[in-house]
């Protein structure tokens, strides 16, 4: 369920900040046993025993791995900016910070930033995982066709780097087709 975006605010009730049809498809095909789905909406009491949906999340620790990660990858924006990294370390950097930014896809709720706490890290960490995988592509990719290179002989497999907004797009550049079937 987590993976889903849903997370358990009490015993046997999940929640999620999303609309309940665009995830009815997604729990069709699971089988949970008893389910029901129902939408709500939070009705602040003034009793000591109301829960806030929020605290669904541990979102204190979510904050935190955002913020490891922006320490951790501004560090490397200079050195992007100025050409300094290059070769297989632009190339083993990209994939790493590809991999550290993707956790977040199940750690974060994704829910609207209006309710998050205030400062929350979401948009400074995307910009960060932006700019250092879209500055690292071109190092990357000439690392990649130079090593492509060394064991390829005759017409080379036609090799790419995407941006971000490829990525969102889903679109591959126009030019980008793919390679022969056994090259």
């Amino acid at each position: 369920m987590r993976w889903l975006g849903y997370a358990p605010l009490y015993d046997g009730l999940w929640v999620s900040p999303h609309h309940p049809p665009a995830r009815a498809a997604s729990l069709a095909g699971i089988r949970l046993g008893a389910m029901t789905m129902f939408r709500a909406r939070s009705v602040q009491l003034s009793t000591v025993t109301s829960r806030d949906p929020l605290d669904a999340w541990d979102l204190t620790n979510v904050g935190e791995h955002y913020a490891s990660f922006v320490r951790r990858w501004r560090t490397l924006l200079p050195r992007i900016r100025a050409g300094d990294v290059v070769g297989a370390d632009a190339l083993r950097a990209r994939t790493e910070v590809m991999d550290s930014y993707r956790r977040f896809v199940s750690l974060d709720p994704w829910l609207p930033m209006r309710l998050m706490p205030a400062g929350w890290p979401r948009v400074e960490a995307r910009d960060v995982f932006v700019a250092v995988y879209d500055g690292l592509a071109e190092p990357a990719l000439r690392h990649v066709r130079r090593t492509v290179a060394r064991f390829v002989a005759g017409p080379r497999p036609v090799v790419h780097a995407h941006t971000v907004a490829d990525l969102l797009d889903g679109l591959l550049p126009a030019d980008a087709a793919p390679a022969p079937a056994g090259r």
